[in-house]
């Protein structure tokens, strides 16, 4: 399987050469698709059929990004529903932010009141002991 260029190559492919970018993503999700069990490999196809048809439709690389954003957050509510039930993220969007709001301290972080209200405290079990937020749209 082809291996993914450092960063700084991409962005000087992304400048320098939009195509080869583009024929290179295609080339590494088609051997990502092929090397995933047969199970999986229609729903991949049909994924990136929904990707790509939502990069076309942009008309520019933000619209994209964005697309794909709202796609992978639906996802993310449905995964969120099959494992919590129909109120999981509804409960957890309604409910109130302040006991999750910590900074590590105040120099590193700091929201404010306005952000306090868009917050949707997110509890990671151990190992990982972290707590994340995310930001309603």
């Amino acid at each position: 399987m082809q291996e993914l260029p450092d960063f700084d190559t991409l962005v000087l492919m992304a400048k320098n050469d939009p195509e080869g970018l583009e024929t290179m993503r295609t080339q590494m999700s088609e051997q990502i698709i092929d090397a995933a069990p047969e199970a999986f490999k229609r729903r991949l196809r049909g994924l990136q059929f929904q990707i790509d048809a939502q990069r076309r439709s942009s008309s520019n690389p933000i619209s994209s990004m964005n697309k794909m954003y709202s796609m992978m957050f639906a996802s993310f509510e449905h995964l969120n529903e099959s494992l919590n039930g129909a109120n999981g993220l509804n409960t957890a969007l309604q409910s109130e932010p302040e006991p999750y709001l910590r900074a590590v301290n105040d120099s590193d972080m700091s929201i404010s009141p306005s952000q306090k209200k868009l917050a949707v405290p997110i509890q990671m079990s151990a190992p990982h002991s972290a707590e994340v937020l995310i930001f309603k749209r």
